[in-house]
């Protein structure tokens, strides 16, 4: 995990520093610096990815994601407020320009159909599901199948079917 966040950091960093790149001089990227803080939208207690400690005090992958940019647009890690977001209120967000981009590796629905508001969306890249590090694979997976195990025995319907209709 720490080597992916280094190397997350390094990419992110190499992206703000090349000033001749189309990223240092785009439109968003000028607003951003303008507004003189990074606006991060962040899951709402999402605990591992972002979660407000008993402080209020941010926390998680998400958080420290947001840290590494404003650290590499800013050259301070504090440049950035983060706005706790919600399935519902996020495509406003992003729509309205309150939020300027999101990078989103799960969506609801999903797979996500043609013509969903998403695939129009300039501000918005999505992956195709394979947001995790090996890491956070491998312990994710173990404890699914260990879940799955548990409802098997006791009768319960398993988590993660396949559904050939749909198509996932």
């Amino acid at each position: 995990m720490q080597r992916f966040m280094l190397s997350a950091l390094g990419v992110v960093t190499a992206l703000a520093v090349t000033a001749n790149s189309a990223v240092a001089a785009s439109p968003t990227m000028e607003n951003v610096k303008k507004r003189g803080q990074l606006i991060c939208g962040v899951n709402t207690g999402l605990a591992g990815f972002s979660a407000p400690d008993d402080k209020g005090v941010w926390k998680g992958f998400d958080v420290d994601y947001c840290r590494a940019m404003s650290a590499a647009v800013f050259g301070n890690p504090d440049k950035v407020t983060y706005k706790p977001l919600t399935g519902k209120t996020r495509f406003p967000a992003l729509q309205s320009g309150e939020i300027l981009g999101a990078v989103l590796d799960v969506t609801d629905p999903e797979p996500l159909p043609k013509g969903h508001i998403l695939w129009t969306l300039d501000n918005c890249l999505i992956t195709p599901h394979i947001g995790n590090t090996p890491e956070m694979g491998i312990e994710l997976l173990a404890s699914r199948v260990e879940e799955n195990v548990r409802r098997y025995i006791s009768g319960d319907p398993l988590l993660g079917q396949i559904d050939l209709e749909l198509g996932y």
